[in-house]
C-alpha cells in the first residue's frame, strides 16, 4: 500500500494538488477585501491574492518538468493538472466578477470554453484520439495568466518610480486573452472534427 501511494503521490502530483489548494485561501482573502474599508489594507489583501495564483500558476510549469524529468507521468497526474489549473482562473474570473473588476460575460464565454474544450477531449480520448495542446491554447493560457494576475492586483502600484495601472492593463490583456481563448476552442474543435480520419457524424 506505501509503494502504491508512493507511485501515485509523485512530487509532480503533490505540487499539482497543492494548486488545488490555493484557491481557498483566495477565496477567503477576497471575502476580506470586501469586509474592510481600508483602501491600505484592501491593497495587501489584493497582493497576496494575487500572488497565490501567480505561484499557482507558475507552479504549472515545475509539475510539468518534474514529471517528465523523473518520468512519472501518470493517470492521476493528467486529471490533476489540467483540473488544477481550470479551478484557479475559474476562480479568479468569479472573485473578479464578484469584485465588479472584470464583466461577468467575459468569465461566461472563458469559463465555456473550458469547459466545452474539455467535454470534446474526453469524446476524443474515448474514441482513441489525442489531441495535443495547440499552439494558441498556450499563448491563451500566457495572457489569461497576465490578465488575470493584474486585475486581481487591481490598484495602480508603485514600480520602480513608475505608476503602473494594474486595472487598465490587465483588462486590455483579458479581452486579448478572450479573443485568443475562443479561437483557440475553434482550432480543437476543428482538429477533431475535420481531421483527415473523422468519420461522419451526426451534428443535430
Amino acid at each position: 500500500m506505501a509503494e502504491k501511494a508512493r507511485i501515485v503521490w509523485t512530487p509532480a502530483n503533490i505540487v499539482s494538488a497543492a494548486r488545488i489548494a490555493m484557491f481557498p485561501f483566495m477565496i477567503v482573502l477576497a471575502y476580506l477585501e470586501l469586509a474592510f474599508p481600508s483602501e491600505n489594507v484592501r491593497r495587501h489583501l489584493t497582493f497576496w491574492y494575487a500572488l497565490l495564483f501567480t505561484l499557482g500558476m507558475l507552479s504549472d510549469v515545475l509539475d510539468g518538468y518534474l514529471a517528465r524529468s523523473r518520468n512519472e507521468v501518470t493517470t492521476l497526474g493528467k486529471f490533476l493538472d489540467p483540473l488544477s489549473d481550470k479551478i484557479l482562473v475559474v476562480t479568479a474570473l468569479l472573485l473578479l466578477v464578484m469584485h465588479g473588476r472584470a464583466p461577468a460575460w467575459v468569465a461566461i464565454v472563458i469559463i465555456l470554453r473550458e469547459v466545452t474544450v474539455t467535454a470534446l477531449r474526453t469524446m476524443a480520448s474515448a474514441e482513441g484520439v489525442i489531441i495535443t495542446a495547440r499552439w494558441w491554447g498556450k499563448l491563451k493560457t500566457l495572457f489569461q495568466s497576465f490578465a488575470l494576475g493584474f486585475l486581481l492586483l487591481h490598484y495602480p502600484r508603485n514600480l520602480f518610480g513608475v505608476v503602473f495601472d494594474f486595472h487598465f492593463w490587465g483588462t486590455v490583456l483579458l479581452y486579448a486573452a478572450l479573443v485568443i481563448t475562443v479561437w483557440s476552442g475553434y482550432e480543437y474543435f476543428h482538429a477533431f472534427f475535420l481531421r483527415d480520419d473523422a468519420p461522419p457524424r451526426d451534428v443535430t
